[in-house]
């Protein structure tokens, strides 16, 4: 990448900013100790739209609770507060990048791809034992930095995705021969700007090719097989299935089995076509 070209990147990226001012207190209120969850709720309950997006979610199937959630306070209780700080932050990303149909740069395409992947990968850690929440989260970010370069040098990634389609290559492929930097490395940096979790980082940086991942590898292959096993449910505009392969050790360092993925895609398929409906519409 030239020096004026990253140079835009970074001042870009410096005014990217996900989290409204009603969200930090939320995230500050959250990490406060002791938590007080009456003075969680009522700090969430000053942004009304946080509110809906966050029963609306609490009441999906993907989380699976008997009975209609009609309160904040319900819904705290019952997610737990790490869960509920994953849909804040799911809200935020959403809301920082709103969904636009259409266009060289499908948004829409690529959230409704982000938001599966995030499912995915949260199904498949319950299957190996790991952070479901942390995996829900990592999955629905593993491609921010699209979104990141798409709206910071948008003629440039422009031409990134007219060489993609041209020459039938993988996207990162084309992001590097062009801007000398790629999306999963962008994704990292806004992650670590934003203050996220390192795990997160990390996972967003090595989902395209896991071999290269420091020796605590599980949420990054979680999210590259998740990621994989998206593009093989739907045929979307983000990227073709075939310019997206399994890396072939993935699963068995998560000690999973062909059978098992197979037993999960109708639950993956449902449940994120379930949450794409009520986190973009």
């Amino acid at each position: 990448m030239d020096a004026a070209t990253e140079a835009r990147l970074k001042d870009c990226l410096r005014h990217i900013a996900p989290f409204s001012d009603t969200v930090q207190a939320v995230l500050h209120e959250m990490g406060r100790q002791p938590l007080n969850i009456n003075r969680v709720c009522t700090t969430i309950e000053l942004d009304p739209l946080l509110v809906s997006t966050i029963l609306r979610l609490a009441n999906s199937p993907f989380y699976g609770f008997a009975r209609k959630i009609t309160r904040i306070k319900d819904a705290a209780v019952l997610l737990g507060v790490h869960s509920l700080r994953q849909v804040v932050l799911s809200f935020s990303m959403v809301a920082a990048f709103p969904v636009r149909a259409g266009g060289a740069f499908d948004r829409e395409a690529l959230w409704r791809h982000s938001v599966a992947v995030g499912v995915a990968a949260k199904l498949l850690a319950e299957q190996v034992g790991h952070d479901p929440d942390e995996a829900f989260i990592a999955g629905l970010l593993h491609d921010i930095g699209k979104f990141i370069l798409a709206q910071c040098l948008p003629e440039e990634y422009l031409a990134v995705l007219a060489y993609r389609a041209t020459r039938q290559c993988p996207l990162v492929e084309a992001e590097r021969l062009k801007l000398g930097v790629d999306h999963c490395q962008v994704g990292a940096v806004a992650v670590r700007h934003w203050q996220l979790p390192a795990p997160l980082a990390e996972a967003l940086q090595y989902h395209c090719y896991p071999g290269r991942a420091p020796a605590d590898t599980r949420l990054v292959d979680l999210v590259h097989l998740a990621n994989v096993l998206v593009l093989g449910l739907w045929i979307t505009p983000e990227e073709p299935p075939s310019m997206e392969r399994l890396e072939p050790q993935v699963l068995t360092r998560l000690g999973l089995t062909w059978e098992q993925l197979e037993s999960l895609l109708p639950r993956i398929d449902s449940l994120s076509q379930e949450m794409i409906s009520r986190m973009l519409h």
